[in-house]
């Protein structure tokens, strides 16, 4: 009777059990102290590699341009912001749009993971128009250009992400006008990285 179990177990479970191993990236190993064990396996290289051929045989099929990073008006915020933190110190520098994602994330231990995942989905894709960057490369100031036509309810929502997480991370938010006072820019941006600024820095 057990030898008849024993043929069973061999020639009819062990091929479907090898099977389901197989398809979970394990394999089974039967030589560990007389007992088997499953010892998972590295997704090999070649299965990885189909993704990044696609990628490559998409951009082969087209032509690429250059274009601007920032547009004219933007530019112009940018050499402003550029020239006064030079001023400040050698501690500061300043970023052009910046992926979010880069910058901040959720504190491992707020709330669950799900959660976690949600609201770095939420902010990864968003971009600052500037960053003011200190010593040890964290952002102090986030820097909104909000140029002509920028007021419409989406530009409003994705602002407003912006703001709270930023606002939770303990980052300083400063949004510029289209009409900008360049005096009253210089000296926000003064008051947030903590040092006066000469307004001789005027362009």
């Amino acid at each position: 009777m057990v030898f008849i179990i024993g043929v069973l177990i061999t020639n009819f479970l062990q091929p479907k059990i090898s099977k389901y191993l197989s398809g979970r990236r394990h394999y089974y190993n039967q030589n560990y102290k007389g007992r088997p064990y499953l010892v998972r396996q590295h997704k090999p290289q070649e299965n990885i590699a189909p993704y990044e051929h696609k990628q490559l045989e998409a951009i082969s099929r087209v032509s690429f341009e250059k274009i601007p990073l920032m547009n004219k008006s933007e530019y112009g915020v940018f050499k402003i912001l550029e020239r006064l933190i030079g001023e400040a110190n050698g501690n500061y520098r300043i970023m052009a749009q910046v992926s979010m994602g880069e910058i901040i994330r959720p504190v491992n231990n707020s709330n669950s993971k799900a959660d976690r995942d949600s609201a770095y989905f939420a902010i990864n894709s968003k971009r600052l128009d500037f960053a003011i960057i200190d010593q040890f490369g964290k952002v102090i100031l986030a820097i909104e250009y909000q140029g002509h036509g920028h007021y419409h309810s989406r530009s409003f929502l994705r602002d407003a992400v912006k703001r709270e997480a930023l606002r939770k991370a303990n980052i300083s938010f400063l949004e510029v006008q289209a009409d900008y006072n360049v005096g009253k820019l210089i000296d926000s941006v003064g008051d947030i990285v903590g040092c006066k600024i000469s307004r001789k820095v005027q362009l």
